[in-house]
């Protein structure tokens, strides 16, 4: 029992030195290469093989350890080249975008991506020698085409400074993102060249040139007008020059001369101080009230008439022509001379007739006329005033200068009527003269006066009458008391030598209403034009 013992403790022991190998080896095996594990499986192996005592035995190791480490060594080794392969990938990388612009680049519009700064510079620029800048002149239009006055595009940044904007390092940060730039081209050319090139333009022929006109207030049609300042086609040639290089210099297509204000201005515009006060002081004058009196009949020159007599000076002064008032005169003297002139008459019997006036009506002196009327309209102030006549009518009013107060002498009828502002006063049967040599005319007369008590003389007569009013050189209106019947017929056997008799009652009456000037129509129905029957 004892040596069995003995024998057990042996086994214990050898089996703690077998263990303790076994870890040794283990710690060992993990740093060891497949060859050795290999080696020691085949030790292991032949330990097998060997004759193992009865009380002595190897430590079993478990097959999945080496399956594990070996699933170690691969992983490390897996990630060993991703690493690697990623490492060079990222250098590679680097060494590219130094030199090279990455993904999802643009530049004015165009992919640059994977291209140089030259080849970006190169198709920046060929694209931009496509350039053309259009001149707009007033009057025509000029095209300055790139090579002209020795002109060059370029670019006004650097590309390499837009390559420079991003670290190298950070390229595959960047391509993540999107990033497009801007980059201006500018034209440079010869000043001197320029010039000449622009000389070639139509629009610089400065014998085409037109000067500016300044505003102005003219009077015309009845008002006052601002007409506002016109720019002329005379070019300030420096700052042309100056405005085209600024439009090279920004790349400009297109260049309006006029917005850019390169013709010389007016010296006088629409708002100025001297403008408003020269309107303010015409709107004065067209406003002034200018009246003709007639007497029984007003007239006021018209607005428009007003501004075709007046005008503003250079100075800003309204001035009044004179060669205008007096043509404007002329025109007043048409209008209102009435004397020897047919007028329309309306008879008691509303018939309209033309009667014809000889001497009676007004005759308008238009030197006179003309001159007053240039004195008042230059005081600029209204007024009312009379024309001048060499002889007035007795009324006036907008159908003739008969009125509405006046003597009717219906001859054809033999009767007399006397009308008082349009209404009938007095009326009276009358002889006239009918007999050859004695026939009383027709005609517009005015009342040369009444006198009482008068004698009328012929050649074969001498009759005292009570109540005389001539109005036809020796033919007028009187009392016949040796006439016991008027009207009817007895002017075709037993007429008078002319005058228009009445009995002396009612002669005495129309005595009273008449007074010199007052019109006198007489009519034979048979003589005169009816306007309407």
């Amino acid at each position: 029992m004892s040596r069995g013992k003995k024998d057990r403790e042996e086994i214990t022991n050898t089996e703690e030195v077998k263990e303790t190998e076994v870890s040794d080896e283990m710690e060992k095996a993990e740093d060891s290469e497949k060859s050795e594990d290999d080696k020691k499986l085949e030790e292991t192996k032949e330990t097998d093989d060997k004759p193992v005592s009865l009380y002595v035995q190897e430590p079993f190791i478990d097959p999945s350890v080496y399956r594990q480490r070996r699933k170690k060594r691969i992983i490390r080794t897996v990630t060993i080249a991703v690493v690697a392969t990623l490492l060079a990938v990222y250098i590679g990388g680097v060494i590219f975008h130094m030199h090279r612009f990455g993904v999802n680049t643009t530049i004015n519009g165009r992919n640059v991506a994977g291209k140089s700064v030259q080849s970006v510079e190169d198709m920046l620029l060929s694209d931009a020698r496509k350039y053309t800048l259009d001149i707009k002149f007033k009057d025509s239009d000029f095209t300055f085409v790139l090579g002209d006055a020795d002109s060059d595009v370029a670019l006004t940044d650097s590309v390499d400074t837009l390559l420079k904007k991003h670290s190298p390092f950070l390229w595959f940060v960047n391509s993540f993102h999107s990033y497009d730039y801007k980059i201006d081209y500018t034209v440079n050319c010869d000043r001197e060249k320029l010039e000449a090139c622009l000389q070639t333009s139509p629009a610089l022929d400065r014998a085409s040139m037109t000067e500016s006109k300044d505003a102005k207030v003219v009077l015309e049609d009845g008002e006052a007008k601002v007409i506002p300042e016109e720019t002329g086609t005379k070019l300030d040639t420096a700052k042309l020059y100056e405005k085209v290089i600024n439009a090279l210099k920004n790349y400009d297509t297109t260049l309006d001369v006029e917005a850019e204000e390169c013709y010389i201005p007016a010296h006088i515009l629409a708002d100025s101080e001297s403008i408003l006060k020269t309107k303010e002081d015409a709107d004065a004058f067209v406003d002034i009230e200018a009246v003709y009196d007639f007497g029984s009949y007003t007239y006021t020159i018209s607005k428009e008439e007003l501004t075709k007599m007046a005008y503003v000076s250079s100075d800003g002064s309204i001035q009044i022509s004179r060669s205008n008032v007096e043509a404007y005169v002329e025109k007043f003297k048409e209008k209102f001379t009435t004397a020897d002139t047919d007028r329309e008459f309306t008879t008691h019997d509303k018939k309209t007739i033309l009667v014809h006036g000889g001497y009676y009506g007004w005759v308008i002196d238009a030197e006179t006329e003309a001159e007053e009327l240039y004195d008042l309209l230059s005081k600029k102030k209204s007024f009312t005033k009379e024309p001048a006549c060499k002889r007035r009518g007795y009324a006036l009013c907008a159908q003739n200068d008969i009125g509405s107060t006046y003597v009717e002498v219906d001859l054809t009828n033999q009767h007399v009527y006397y009308y008082q502002n349009g209404r009938l006063k007095w009326d009276s049967d009358c002889v006239s003269g009918q007999t050859p040599g004695h026939k009383t005319p027709g005609g517009l007369y005015g009342l040369t006066y009444k006198k009482m008590h008068a004698t009328l003389i012929g050649e074969d007569y001498e009759t005292p009458v009570t109540y005389w009013m001539p109005f036809n050189g020796g033919i007028g209106l009187h009392d016949a008391n040796w006439r016991g019947k008027f009207g009817g017929e007895i002017y075709t056997y037993s007429g008078s030598h002319g005058c228009v008799n009445l009995p002396p009652s009612k002669a005495g009456e129309l005595y009273e209403y008449v007074e010199a000037g007052m019109p006198i129509v007489c009519y034979w129905r048979d003589e005169v034009t009816f306007v309407n029957k």
